[in-house]
Formats: structure tokens, sequence, C-alpha cells
């Protein structure tokens, strides 16, 4: 990459003196946006990754707008000084002298509103103790949630106000606008300024992360940089996270909330229907959508510091307004968007949720499963009782309403019945033999008789005309009258999965497959998407820069062959850092067999061998005298971990464990997680009970990504065998597959060996994320147990796509348990007296 054309920054918005690594990653970051482009940057967890990120890419925007004001206002003094000297002579100097000043005041209006709004703001709340200011005044007296009761007009009348199809579709709207409730732009126009319109052009950072909690954890670090006081911010989170109408967000689930949110704003001002299930009980929808004024102070509110989703939310109910609403006006505005992975890596809903992409600059951070995200995001499951249910709405809407649709509309309504016939052939008696098939979209068209019907034409139908909306809108005013819960709580979701079926349908060829499962409760429709490529080329080619960030992206080829495949790679900065922590604190180690010599060969085909079991136990119980405080031992699958636990139950082994460390085990259940880390926590740390503590886990589980094992937390981590992906699976087959042909019809290709790479490819990518839950800052130390012969060779197999960071630290091929156990001895003593 060429110079940057600027001095090196300093990042002076780092909290404290970075290190080296911290100090190449953000190097590397900067450069990456100074030129745009693609950046590929490898930082292991503890390293301050997060807060390098940060910090790089908002000094690079500080910069940025620094050097273009800088700029503008030299042209404009020098224009200013031209057109005083050019002015006529005979003018006094007073006159020459207020040109020059009124060109001078307009570098100050130059400045876009919303920005210096926020800065304003952000003195203010500096400044203030109370932030009372933003909200409605506590004991004001206002009920909240409470609507206008409906003044009882003709069913009939308010059911074809609220459900009926427009004759006339409405302008699309052009992509990357918001699209937001009516109530939200009542005044706009008039009231916004030219700046404000300008303003959201500028470039914006958004940063990607799989969850919100891993957002509101980055905004946390955001608040401890003296960035923040520099530039604005927002979250963009769920309706479910921040709507504020408990007549609403008492119907617990998302896609219910989200239904009963979208219908709200449809209602257009009509009354309510007798007998509706009004979710906001409004005859003009969702009262906390009113307002324009509470809206605004909410959004200068978040754009005046950094909000996490709980803070954007306790402000929204303070000031009884909506918050998902609020939050995406600001995200309009805002100089860096979090947000998560699915708002930014897909196209339709980046487009429904406002995200402007174009020029801006895109940190996706843990993008090891990039691919598997946008893969995922954009296959769809369709069961045969959600068909079922579908077909019944879909048909009580049309019968409803026939006379009064359009030709036009009356005949797509009917395309759309049969459609889902069509679909619902599939598991015709004559068809219905278990089994599975796998076809590509063109011959699942042809099989089931719908390859006649224009599918784009008719995407964009139900598309423009919220069709589905209106009949699941129409199916539970009516089911709400009388009193029948047919097609049960989630009205929207069976119609939904025949909508993302559709959509999927108009994907091209060659980059997705359908399967069609038979057999009882497996009846389904699936649509697989093989081609992340085809939808992250398209953010690539949008964006002014993408960066992808993760603790171990390797190997690369991978990365690139699935979601850039066409990306010059000789144009993409890559960087992988080393980790803080002195190679002393990491010890690896490899073992081939258990303390009485059985063979460590966790294939699937030898796994279930009971005396392998019980050694790898026997390691375990002997790991446990020497290891102080906690120790985490994973395992590949979950019913593996049920199969050793049984047999070492049954032997005893489990009591001698229990004997030296209490046992506890990951739960199936994910709001129980936090519960059991607790307790494994409050036991290491017991000063009554010495022994420490022991957890069993799963790679890709609940706890191999995403927490914290530092400290006494985390001594040691056991990874039994390695997590080779189900080769049975049909989807991965059929991924497999696709890759093969890409890969072969590539410069270089080697699609005939490219199968068993990638399969190794997924296994080491679960093994490196599983093992980094160990070390998380400079200071912390642990040892690394990996018991599997295949671990042992450092030439070839999966050892060498362990990360480097684990690699260049202390690694020991260990020929039988008594080196191990003499390493183990040796290293917690040299480490610490807590051993001793």
């Amino acid at each position: 990459m060429g110079e940057p054309p600027r001095p090196p920054p300093t990042f002076s918005g780092f909290p404290f003196e970075p290190y080296d690594v911290q100090k190449e990653l953000m190097g590397a970051v900067y450069g990456v946006l100074e030129k745009g482009g693609v950046g590929v940057v490898e930082s292991p967890t503890g390293t301050g990754k997060t807060l390098s990120l940060l910090c790089s890419s908002l000094q690079w925007l500080v910069d940025r707008r620094a050097a273009e004001e800088c700029g503008d206002e030299a042209r404009e003094l020098e224009n200013a000084a031209a057109a005083a000297e050019s002015s006529d002579s005979e003018n006094p100097d007073w006159i020459k002298d207020f040109e020059v000043e009124k060109r001078k005041s307009r570098l100050v209006k130059r400045v876009p509103a919303p920005r210096a709004t926020a800065a304003l703001d952000r003195a203010r709340l500096a400044a203030a103790s109370s932030t009372a200011h933003w909200g409605a005044k506590a004991g004001s007296g206002k009920p909240v949630g409470r609507a206008p009761a409906g003044a009882g007009e003709d069913e009939n009348a308010a059911l074809e106000e609220e459900f009926l199809i427009d004759d006339e579709r409405g302008e699309r709207s052009e992509a990357g606008k918001r699209t937001f409730p009516a109530e939200l732009d009542e005044g706009s126009e008039s009231e916004e300024s030219e700046e404000s319109e300008a303003e959201r052009d500028h470039q914006q950072i958004l940063y990607c992360s799989r969850t919100h909690s891993q957002l509101s954890q980055v905004v946390k670090e955001l608040r401890g940089t003296s960035l923040a006081n520099q530039v604005s911010a927002a979250i963009l989170g769920s309706r479910k996270g921040l709507c504020v109408n408990d007549k609403v967000t008492r119907l617990g689930s998302a896609s219910r909330i989200n239904e009963q949110c979208i219908q709200l704003q449809q209602k257009k001002g009509a009354k309510k229907a007798k007998g509706e299930a009004g979710g906001g009980g409004c005859k003009r929808g969702c009262p906390f959508l009113h307002g324009k004024a509470k809206q605004d102070k909410l959004v200068r509110r978040i754009l005046s510091g950094p909000m996490d989703i709980e803070d954007i939310g306790a402000a929204a109910r303070k000031a009884e307004t909506c918050g998902y609403y609020a939050a995406r006006k600001a995200a309009l505005d805002a100089d860096i968007v979090f947000l998560p992975y699915n708002t930014v890596l897909s196209k339709s809903v980046r487009e429904t949720s406002g995200v402007r992409v174009k020029d801006s600059f895109v940190i996706v951070d843990e993008a090891h499963n990039i691919a598997d995200a946008v893969n995922n995001m954009h296959s769809v499951v369709l069961g045969l009782a959600q068909l079922r249910a579908a077909k019944r709405q879909v048909l009580g809407y049309y019968n409803r309403f026939k006379n009064m649709l359009s030709p036009q509309n009356g005949r797509s309504v009917q395309m759309v019945l049969r459609l889902v016939e069509a679909l619902l052939g599939c598991f015709a008696a004559e068809q219905a033999a278990p089994g599975s098939e796998i076809v590509t979209v063109n011959d699942f068209l042809s099989k089931t008789g719908i390859d006649n019907i224009n599918i784009f034409r008719l995407s964009e139908f139900v598309r423009e005309t919220k069709l589905f909306f209106k009949v699941a809108g129409y199916t539970e005013a009516v089911s709400a009258s009388e009193s029948s819960g047919e097609d049960g709580p989630e009205k929207l979701g069976s119609l939904n999965a025949v909508m993302d079926l559709l959509f999927a349908l108009t994907n091209n060829e060659e980059d997705g497959r359908v399967i069609v499962n038979r057999g009882g409760d497996a009846d389904q429709i699936k649509f697989v998407m093989l081609n992340a490529a085809t939808h992250f080329e398209a953010l690539v080619r949008e964006a002014h820069a993408v960066v992808l960030a993760g603790g171990t992206l390797q190997p690369l080829e991978d990365l690139f062959l699935q979601v850039m495949p066409t990306v010059d790679r000789a144009g993409v900065r890559t960087l992988s850092c080393g980790h803080v922590i002195d190679r002393k604190n990491l010890l690896t180690l490899t073992i081939p067999k258990g303390p009485t010599g059985r063979s460590f060969e966790f294939v699937h085909s030898k796994r279930g061998d009971p005396e392998m079991m019980l050694d790898l136990g026997r390691l375990i119980v002997n790991a446990c005298k020497v290891v102080p405080d906690g120790v985490v031992c994973f395992f590949p699958s979950y019913k593996y971990a049920e199969e050793v636990s049984a047999l070492w139950s049954r032997r005893g082994i489990l009591g001698q464990i229990g004997q030296k460390k209490v046992v506890f085990g990951e739960p199936k259940a994910a709001d129980e997680v936090e519960s059991v880390l607790a307790r494994y926590k409050a036991q290491i740390e017991s000063e009554s009970d010495p022994r420490g503590a022991i957890l069993f886990c799963v790679v890709g589980g609940k706890m191999s990504e995403g927490i914290n094992f530092s400290d006494r937390l985390g001594r040691c981590v056991v990874l039994a065998g390695l997590p080779y992906p189900n080769i049975y699976d049909q989807e991965l087959n059929e991924r497999l597959r696709y890759l093969n042909e890409v890969s072969a019809g590539r410069p270089g290709g080697a699609g005939r060996v490219l199968a068993g790479e990638h399969m190794e490819n997924i296994c080491m990518k679960a093994v490196n994320q599983t093992i980094g839950r160990a070390i998380r800052h400079r200071g912390d130390y642990a040892c690394i147990v990996l018991a599997d012969r295949r671990y042992c060779s450092e030439r070839g197999g999966p050892f060498r796509k362990l990360p480097d960071w684990i690699k260049e630290a202390d690694v020991e091929h260990c020929e039988n348990f008594g080196a191990l156990y003499r390493n183990l001895v040796g290293f917690f003593r040299r480490m610490g007296p807590a051993s001793a």
C-alpha cells in the first residue's frame, strides 16, 4: 500500500500508552481508510483489538474532517482576498473588510447542523449533573401508551381502509433511504435545514458485530476514549429491545413485536375495527410515534454521547417516545453506527433500516464466521405446517376482499395462492416418500409447476404492496373477533417464511440449492445459499473501505474464496498481530495417548472406544492435581460429551475428578449460561474450598465464543479431539461441491483437494476460537492441552493452522503422559506459588 498523504497519526484518543501490536494494528486500519478498499487484520483476544479498531477509525475520521475544513477555510480566505483586491478601488476600506468578514462567516455555517448541535449537546451534558432536560418531566401525570378509543365506525369500512391493497402502488423507496412512519417525518421538510440534508451524505463508520451484547461492550470501550467527545455515535437495536409500548412488548417474541409494530404504523388514521386486538390500542397507530418534538429530543440525546441499547431504552421510556425509530433517525447523522451483522450484510435489511453503505467505512468485527453469517442470512426454511397456515390466511384474505381488489391485484393474489398450492404439492401423497431431494432453483420451479410464474414480478408485488403484512393484520382482526387462535401466536411467521422463499427463488441459478425433506415432522423446503460472495462483494463495491477483523481469520485463502473470490488480492492490506503476552506465559502441549498408552484418535469411527474415553478421564484427573483454580475442558459435540460423562460416572472417573475440582457442565438452555458461569466463578474464588473447579463445555457451543475465562477462570484448557463437521450433512456437502467448482475454475485451483481442506478449515476455526478463551490480557497465563495424535505433527495436519501467537509461544509435543505431566508441573511451579 502507498504512503498516506498525511503524516503518521498519533492516535491520541487511545486511553493509555498502546503496545507495539496495538500501534501496528491502528496504523494498518488507518492506512486502509486512507487508500480505501479491503483490509484483513488479525489480533488475538486480549490484545485490545476493539479499542484499536475504534481509535484508528475514529482518528482517521477526525483527521479527515479537520483536513477538509482547513482546506475549505483556506480556499474561502483566498477567494475573499482575491475579491477584495478586484473590488472597486473607490470603495472604502470598511466595505472591503465587510466582504472579507462575510465570507469568513460562511465557514461557520458550513458546519452541518446535526454535528454542531451534537457538539453543543455534549458540552451541555458535561456541564449538567442531570439529563432530565432530554425527557418528559417526571411525574407529569401524562398517561403512557394510552390513546383515544375508537368512535365505533362501521367494521367493514375500517377493515377495507386498513387491510385492502391500494389500487396504485406507491413509488418505490430509493435504496438506502429511510422508511420511517409518516408521523416521524411530519414537518421535516420545512423544519430541517439544507445543511442537515447535506450532512446525511457524510462518510460514516459502520461497526458490525454478531450480537447486541457485544455491541454494547464496544460502546463502553468508546466511552473510555477522548474521541467520545469529538464524534457522535448511534447503535441500532431490535424492536424487542427498544420498544416502549407495553401492549406490544408483552407479545414476547421478536417476530410478533415486529408484526404488531408494522401493523400499527399502517393504520393511517383509520378507526379501530370492532373486536380488533389492537397491539397498541390506538386509532392512529402507536401513541409513541406521535410527537416530533419528543422524538427530536431523544435523537439529540443519542447523538450527544455514546449510549448502548439499555441507555436508549431507558431514555425512550422517560421521554415517552419510540426508542427504535429514534435510534434509526440518529443513525442517519451519527459519525459511527454500531449495528449487528444482519443489518449491514443483507441489502434488503440495509434498505429498510436506512443504513447507508455507499462511501462509508465498514468494520466487521469477529469476522471469522462471515461466510456462514452471509449464507445463513440468505437461507430459508419453510415447513409444511407454515405452508398450510399461509394458505389458510391468504385464502381467507382473498375471499374477503376479492370483489374489492383491482383486476391486476386480484390476479396477483391468486398467483400467490397458486404458488403456495404448488409448494404444498411437494408433499402430496404420490411424492411424499420419506427422504431428501436436492435440486437447483430452475429444476425446483419446473418440478413444482411454477416455472411459468414470473417469480421476479410476483416478489416485487408482495414487497411493494406489503401484502403479507395486510394478510396477517386481517387474520388477526378476524381471529380476535371470533376468539379463534387457529393460526397460533405468530401469524406473520408463516407468511414471512413463504415470502423469504419467494425472494430466495430469485437468486442466480448457481448461487443456491433447494432441499426438499419429506418424512413426518421433517417435512420442509429449504433454500441453501452457497455463494456468500455474491452478497458480500456487493457491499465491498459500495463502501469506501471494508476491514475484516478477528482474533484469527486463518486460513486467508479460504476466507477469500468464500466471500471475496474476485477481489484483487494484491490490493488487500493484511496484518496478523502477535500477542501482548510474554511467550513464556503460554504453554501448549500436544499428547497422542493417555496414561495407560491408549492412542487418542477421536475420529468418529473410533471415539466411542470405552478404553480411550477412560484414558481421557485419567488424564484429566491427573491434570486437576496440578492445575490451580479453573480448568475448562471442551468436547467435539454435545452427544459425545453426554456419552463420556455417562461412562465416567459409571466407572468412578467423575467422582475422582470431583475430589480435585468441583464439576460444572455447560447447560443446554441459553438462559442458564450466566448462572452456571457465576457459580463456577464463585467456586474458584471461594476461600473456604480451595479445590477450584472444572467446566465441561462443547466446541461451537454457548461457551466456546464470547465467554471470558481470564486469569483464575481458565488456567488450563483441554481440548479432546478435533471438531470436524458431519460429513453426511446435506448442506455441507452441497457447499463443498460448490466450492470445488469455484476453486477448479480459478487459476491454479485445486478443486479435487479443496473439500478436505475446507473441512479442516471449519474444524480449526472452531478450535482457534475455543482455545482463545484462556488468554485475555497481558498479565494472564494458561496452559493448552490438545489431546489427539493428529495435533502432534507441525509439518502437516491441523497443528499448522493454529494461530501464530500460539505456535510462537512455548510448544511441547509430548510423546507420552509422563512428559505432559512433567511440563504441567514445571509450568505452574514457574508461573505462581498457587500450584506449589
